[in-house]
């Protein structure tokens, strides 16, 4: 099967006190079941700010916890599709070059009284689907017909242009000492 990796964000308008920000899922998960299930699984990660607990055991199989993962980078790469709202995981998710569905079904409030957005939303590198059928209609056609495309890749040249995969060779040089440098240019063909 296919893994799908949701990672929603946290509202503003989700807060209980003495608990923290909570997150309701606005997902019939059953309809995805019964829509998507033969052929995906969902890894639910919840944003790291949201304090309660999830409850997925009537869907054991077909969605799984994962919010307690701390590094979020092991599920992008076993992930296919990455489904999210307005969370910056996708900056992140983009340099895979992998299938990118945007969920915003509180879209008009979210817009006008939560946060807004911090970036024009024609540069998102996948669709927005508003409503469950259209996820559905998304993933089904996202998975078979993808393909990196133009948008994307002007994405990935505006947000992600350092990650050409010499970050660590530039994080190194930028901490070692000038004589550490020099002798580091020496053995620059050692592979960290």
């Amino acid at each position: 099967k296919k893994v799908i990796l949701y990672a929603p964000t946290w509202r503003d308008n989700q807060h209980q006190s003495g608990v923290g920000y909570t997150y309701k899922t606005e997902v019939d998960f059953e309809k995805l079941q019964k829509e998507l299930g033969q052929d995906y699984i969902i890894l639910f990660r919840a944003h790291y700010l949201v304090a309660n607990e999830f409850n997925f055991e009537k869907y054991k199989g077909f969605i799984y916890d994962v919010s307690k993962i701390d590094d979020i980078n092991e599920l992008y790469i076993i992930s296919d599709i990455l489904i999210t709202d307005y969370s910056s995981v996708f900056f992140d998710y983009a340099n895979l070059k992998k299938p990118i569905i945007f969920y915003m079904y509180d879209f008009e409030q979210y817009k006008n009284d939560i946060r807004g957005f911090y970036i024009d939303l024609k540069e998102l590198p996948g669709n927005i689907a508003k409503t469950e059928d259209e996820l559905i209609k998304e993933v089904r056609q996202i998975s078979d017909n993808f393909k990196y495309n133009k948008i994307y890749e002007e994405f990935n040249r505006k947000y992600n242009y350092l990650d050409n995969g010499e970050a660590t060779i530039r994080v190194v040089k930028e901490i070692l000492s000038e004589k550490d440098k020099a002798n580091y240019n020496k053995f620059k063909k050692i592979q960290i």
